[in-house]
């Protein structure tokens, strides 16, 4: 679940990403704003794509894949794989989705803090 980590069983229906264990869980994590702020339908995540994106940024002018703001307006964080977004952004995709896989080439991410130990 998306919300309080227990196994998520339905889906959410926007998006299709997030696994939740109830509707209440789901609520609740709508309300946060946590989902809400990325929950995108596949046509609209197909329409914002991610064709642009490099490995390494070059520029203040490029973008985080993840939100599409300019990697110069927060802290950053690189993955292994070298594709890099905001740390912001990185954190919030760990908490929404079960695929714990880069955005880009869905390589696996790196444990985060909580799983380190």
């Amino acid at each position: 679940c998306a919300n309080c980590d227990a196994p998520g069983r339905m889906r959410c229906s926007k998006c299709g990403l997030a696994k939740y264990c109830s509707r209440s869980c789901q609520r609740h994590h709508w309300g946060k704003g946590m989902h809400k702020r990325f929950c995108m339908t596949p046509a609209e995540r197909m329409t914002k794509g991610t064709a642009g994106a490099t490995a390494v940024p070059k520029s203040a002018d490029e973008e985080c894949a993840i939100c599409l703001d300019s990697l110069a307006a927060a802290e950053n964080f690189t993955l292994p794989c070298k594709h890099t977004f905001h740390a912001e952004c990185v954190s919030s995709m760990r908490n929404l989705t079960q695929s714990q896989a880069c955005p880009i080439c869905r390589a696996d991410l790196p444990p985060g803090p909580e799983r380190a130990f």
